[in-house]
């Protein structure tokens, strides 16, 4: 419908679990790390059975885990597995065929004495990342501390779920029409009624029989009357087509048109001034609550 969806608010707690479950030290997260990877590295196990929270959370893992970045500190971090660089895992950025070197398990094994071991990560990694890691990447000796997770959708190291739930909303593919029926003036029992009349949500006869609901009525029709349908309530009935012609050929919006779904974004679409655009986008929805 264009607003925002509870699956996708599910999600961006979950989301909030996964990164306390990283992230932070209590018994909770403990008691997950035992249940479910205390022999295997969190970014990589799968769900073989057990709760749903945890399937939910490994989910969330898929769509986040590359949010957080590590700083190095003490350089407790995973070397191949977590996104310590700052551009993600090193196991996702290596080409193809690159021979990891399976020796090397946390980042500190790359540290020498606060510093990085240059020739060390020479051997281990291409060139590229390598000059990333010298340019970028200063070791933070200031407390050496386990290595501090950040959140990167925030301008600090706080995980906010409204940015995740923003981070999902983005991921998907807008659609333009759901923007214009919930336009900016229009009440809001009319946008509601044109999502209805757009899904073939209102209960008319043709709606009703699919559910198993066979009702007899026809349609008030002058000359031709017959079973109502959404297409024939709203737009070729006698009716409504005199309405349609009226409005129609007053604002040059060409037909012919044998769906609403047509008629209505060809009124959306119709090139009009900046004053008129409120107009033609209000104006089909006003029409068929009208009829």
């Amino acid at each position: 419908m264009g607003f925002i969806s509870l699956f996708d608010v599910s999600k961006a707690l979950f989301a909030k679990l996964w990164w306390r479950f990283r992230t932070s030290c209590t018994l909770w997260s403990t008691f997950m790390w035992n249940k479910y990877c205390k022999w295997q590295i969190p970014t990589l196990v799968g769900w073989n059975g057990g709760s749903q929270l945890w399937k939910k959370m490994l989910e969330a893992r898929n769509d986040f885990e590359h949010a957080i970045w590590w700083e190095p500190r003490n350089g407790s971090s995973s070397f191949w597995f977590d996104n310590w660089t700052g551009i993600g895992p090193l196991v996702k950025l290596i080409p193809a065929g690159f021979q990891l070197n399976e020796d090397i398990e946390e980042v500190n094994e790359v540290m020498t004495h606060g510093t990085w071991n240059f020739e060390l990560l020479h051997h281990t990694l291409p060139a590229y990342v390598v000059e990333h890691i010298i340019a970028e990447l200063i070791i933070n000796e200031k407390e050496m501390t386990s290595d501090k997770a950040w959140w990167l959708l925030t301008s600090t190291d706080k995980f906010i779920v409204s940015n995740a739930l923003e981070a999902i909303r983005q991921k998907k593919q807008d659609s333009w029409c759901f923007k214009i029926m919930w336009t900016k003036g229009l009440p809001y029992k009319i946008s509601f009624f044109l999502w209805r009349v757009w899904h073939h949500k209102l209960p008319i006869d043709d709606v009703l029989a699919r559910i198993g609901r066979n009702m007899v009525s026809i349609c008030r029709c002058y000359t031709f009357p017959q079973q109502d349908t959404m297409t024939h309530l709203f737009l070729t009935g006698e009716f409504a087509s005199d309405i349609w012609q009226i409005f129609s050929s007053t604002a040059r919006v060409q037909g012919p048109f044998v769906q609403i779904n047509q008629i209505v974004s060809k009124w959306w679409t119709t090139k009009c001034g900046a004053q008129l655009k409120p107009i033609y986008q209000a104006a089909p929805a006003i029409i068929m609550w009208q009829i």
